[in-house]
């Protein structure tokens, strides 16, 4: 009986030490896909989710720029599109690449100053950026109806322990003009947008049109890593394309002279 007892409490010191240490663990750890906006466009056509912040703050924020059906769907999916200019960095004619990853800011034009801005209206944000947790709960809770009420409260306490977790020491350093905004407001934003769809509620499950993808690209990506602008993105696709012209061209020059030498000498 002694020997039971005593393998049961090693069994329980060791469940214990275990719990303990997935306390502190970064949930979303090595995963590099971003959720963008590719991944929450039409997530409402596959579950009829509450529209949880007003759709006056994504105007105001838009600052005219974007239209109300974009903004109509921004709202609910926590997530903007919108045409950017190029960005050059310290004058320079090159681009400064940026990763899709991890990043704890982000530039004027994004997704983290648009989010900011739409939580600072909505009185969830401190001086220095960071969220309310609690003014954050309770407006959420009180915009959502009542079969949404638990499920939504659930969802950013689940969000807010995972975010406490975030490990950002080994996202990539920035430019100057991507410290403008604090990230805290966009993935808090995309991390209950993003629960709310994986745990929707049966009775408002639409199952679209390609939502089971839709969800499987959901579950993979990681709610805390926010996309780069486009425009960065196309600098690095056609920087990279120039760079292999680029090189290229400079093989066949220096074939030619080359082959020019060969021929001299020959």
């Amino acid at each position: 009986m002694r020997r039971v007892v005593l393998l049961a409490f090693i069994v329980l010191c060791a469940l214990s030490a275990l719990a303990e240490k997935s306390k502190g663990k970064d949930k979303y750890a090595g995963k590099t896909k971003a959720c963008g906006p590719r991944v929450f466009s039409g997530l409402e056509n596959c579950c009829a989710m509450p529209k949880l912040l007003s759709f006056e703050s994504f105007k105001n924020c838009s600052n005219g720029s974007i239209s109300d059906e974009a903004l109509k769907k921004a709202a609910f999916s926590a997530t903007l599109k919108k045409h950017r200019k190029t960005r050059e960095v310290s004058g320079d004619s090159k681009k400064q690449k940026i990763k899709v990853g991890r990043r704890s800011s982000g530039p004027k034009e994004g997704p983290m100053c648009f989010m900011k801005c739409v939580f600072e209206r909505e009185g969830l944000l401190n001086a220095d950026q960071t969220v309310k947790y609690e003014a954050m709960r309770d407006k959420y809770i009180s915009n959502a109806n009542a079969t949404w009420k638990d499920q939504v409260e659930k969802a950013v306490k689940t969000c807010w322990d995972e975010f406490q977790k975030v490990d950002m020491s080994g996202a990539q350093p920035l430019p100057d003009d991507y410290k403008v905004c604090k990230g805290d407001a966009a993935m808090m934003g995309l991390c209950v947008r993003r629960n709310l769809g994986l745990n929707c509620i049966d009775s408002m499950k639409i199952n679209g049109e390609g939502c089971t993808k839709k969800l499987e690209k959901l579950q993979e990506c990681d709610p805390f890593a926010i996309p780069p602008l486009k425009s960065d993105e196309k600098n690095d696709a056609k920087g990279s394309s120039q760079s292999n012209k680029d090189g290229k061209k400079s093989a066949k020059q220096n074939e030619g002279k080359g082959g020019k030498g060969k021929n001299g000498s020959g």
